[in-house]
Order: C-alpha cells, then sequence, then structure tokens
C-alpha cells in the first residue's frame, strides 16, 4: 500500500518511486535503517522548496562540539544542506512554524538557524530525537558576511528621522505625470494621504480608463471605468499597504515585520545593499539600498492577479531624488511588468 518494494534477501531495505502529478516517474527511493534517501530521475529537476536568493544568508560553516568538527550549510538541488563530514549531506525540507527543518532522509532530525535581533545567523541547533545540540556559526560561505545588521541599516536610512518628517508633513498630496511606453498611452496620477495608513491613488488614462485605489487601516478599496467598486482581500488590503505612496522613503518598521540585508550587490554603477522585507500574509519585496545615501534604488516585486490567480513579476527603478520637507523623494519611477510592459511616472 505504501509503494515499496522490499529485497528478496532482507525486509530491511526497501525502494520505492515518486510520480508527478501526470503519474510518471520522477525520482528513485531507498527506504534503509529508518533512512529515506531519495534520487531524482536523469533530466528531472528539483522544485525549488526555498527563496535561493535569501537562503544565502545561512551558508557556511557551524562547529559541532559533539563530533569536533565543522559542518557546512550548503545549495544541493534546489534545497538548504548540511554536509556533515565523514557522513552525507543532508538535504532540508522547508522550515515548520516553529521555524525547524527537518532532514528529508530522517523525519525525526530537523535543523533550525538561530538568528539575533537584527536577523543575522550567528548558530545551528541540530534536533535529535528529543536532544538538541548547539553549533556556533564559524564562518560564512560568501564574501558577503561584512553585511550590514538591520541596525546599521536603519541607521543608514535614518529611520527615525524619516518617521518624524512624515509626521510632520501632515495631509499630502502628489501629482505627476504617467507615461505607458509600450501601450503608446499618456496619462496623470495622483496620490493623496496622510501618513502610511491613509492614502488614495487615483490614475487618469482618459479616454481609456481611469483607475482608483484607496487605503485604510479598515478598509482598502479599487474601481476604475472597465471594472467595479471592490474591497480588497486581507492579502490584497497588505499588500497596498506595504506598497504605500511613502512606502520606500518611510521607516519600514511601521509596515514590514520582518528586514532581513541579503547581500552587497550594484545597481547601475551604485553600491547596493539588497534587503528582503516581509509583511503581514507574506506579503515580500526586494529593496535595493544605496549603500551611501539609503534611497532605494530599485524594488523587486509582484503584481498580484485578480481572482486568486497568483502573481507575477514586477521591477521598479527609482531616480532623480530631491530634497522634499525632510524626506528624500523619487521624481522619476519606472515600472516594468508582463501586462503593462514599461510605464514611467
Amino acid at each position: 500500500a505504501d509503494g515499496k518494494r522490499y529485497f528478496e534477501l532482507t525486509d530491511q531495505i526497501a525502494v520505492s518511486f515518486r510520480h508527478d502529478e501526470q503519474g510518471k516517474v520522477i525520482a528513485f527511493v531507498m527506504h534503509q535503517a529508518g533512512l529515506t534517501i531519495e534520487a531524482p530521475r536523469e533530466g528531472v529537476e528539483v522544485p525549488v522548496e526555498i527563496d535561493l536568493e535569501e537562503a544565502q544568508r545561512f551558508l557556511g560553516k557551524y562547529h559541532d562540539p559533539r563530533l569536533k568538527t565543522d559542518v557546512t550549510v550548503m545549495i544541493q538541488n534546489n534545497r538548504l544542506a548540511v554536509d556533515v563530514p565523514k557522513q552525507m549531506v543532508y538535504e532540508l525540507h522547508k522550515p515548520d512554524a516553529e521555524g525547524k527543518r527537518v532532514l528529508c532522509v530522517n523525519a525525526a532530525l530537523a535543523v533550525r538557524f538561530e538568528e539575533d535581533e537584527n536577523g543575522l545567523v550567528h548558530s545551528l541547533t541540530f534536533f535529535d530525537r528529543g536532544t538538541e545540540q548547539i553549533c556556533a556559526r564559524v564562518a560564512s560561505g560568501e564574501p558577503s558576511a561584512a553585511l550590514i545588521d538591520v541596525a546599521a541599516l536603519h541607521e543608514l536610512r535614518r529611520s527615525d528621522a524619516r518617521k518624524a518628517a512624515i509626521a510632520a508633513l501632515g495631509d499630502y498630496r502628489l501629482h505627476a505625470k504617467v507615461k505607458l511606453v509600450h501601450m503608446g498611452i499618456e496619462g496623470s496620477l495622483t496620490l493623496l494621504g496622510r501618513g502610511t495608513d491613509y492614502h488614495r491613488a487615483t490614475v487618469d488614462l482618459e479616454p481609456f480608463a481611469t483607475i482608483e485605489t484607496s487605503f485604510t487601516p479598515g478598509l482598502a478599496a479599487s474601481s476604475s471605468s472597465l471594472a467595479p467598486y471592490d474591497e480588497l482581500s486581507d492579502k490584497a488590503r497588505e499588500k497596498l499597504h506595504s506598497e504605500g505612496p511613502l512606502a520606500t522613503v518611510a521607516d519600514w518598521r511601521d509596515l514590514f515585520q520582518k528586514i532581513v540585508v541579503l547581500r552587497a550587490d550594484e545597481h547601475e554603477g551604485r553600491q547596493t545593499w539588497v534587503v528582503k522585507l516581509t509583511a503581514a500574509h507574506e506579503i515580500e519585496t526586494t529593496y535595493w539600498v544605496d549603500a551611501e545615501t539609503g534611497d532605494v534604488l530599485r524594488e523587486d516585486g509582484s503584481l498580484l492577479l485578480p481572482n486568486n490567480m497568483g502573481a507575477i513579476p514586477r521591477t521598479m527603478t527609482y531616480s532623480d531624488f530631491r530634497e522634499v520637507e525632510g524626506l528624500r523623494i523619487p521624481f522619476r519611477i519606472e515600472t516594468v511588468d508582463d501586462p503593462s510592459g514599461k510605464s514611467i511616472v
């Protein structure tokens, strides 16, 4: 019933085959001594179970005092894995609610990466049938070990000053021209708001369309000349909140539940810190932050499709920063996504 095929010489070893949704065999599985060892079929790519970019921060060496050696966290078959010398490479499943990642070969074993208050990984805990073993981090697998922590990121961005400037701003009104490059349409964008919790955006593309979205802590909605008024779902409401008009210049602690510095990188010749931010309902956004000014130069996010049909990638770039009421505001924003192509504000 479990699909296992036992050896004729012993009932302690068995094999099974894993199938995809179409019934095609995609992996060979060996069962022996409580272990489950899986080998993908040649030509079959293991589906990505983790964010490979975020996984970079876990990579490196951790010292196991019990084994008196260093174990190495790496990526194998699109999964995080732990290479234990003289044993094997143990691939890990996605974390559960407690952050534990069960070993693919044995569900009785798990590991958890321990982080400090700034999101920096400092140790690895092995869980083995009721016992725990803490392995301190000793080195990173990438040169990005010198990443700034979240506290330093807030200092770079002067987050407290940003929060104060937005509070002092009170009600605001922003007006801009909009150009949908690939559609050959031009129009205007008007933003009204107060702080980061109240805002309304009106896009006027007449005679083709008008589109309006609005957010308050209790209600978010959208409407247009092409579609009726619609109150947004909890996830869509949170996404609208975390991507509001002042999101890139705000104190991110007011909008996001988790902030992680992923790596150092470059954007158009500028040194940047690539930062992943997570809001409620697992809304994720990646900002490329200028390492000198703290300005957001690029945003990698997504555009939610209607009727829970998923999301598509969207990239925004910010430039022409000017000082306005104590905030550095980008006066040019370029957006690229598949439905609209390129747009410029």
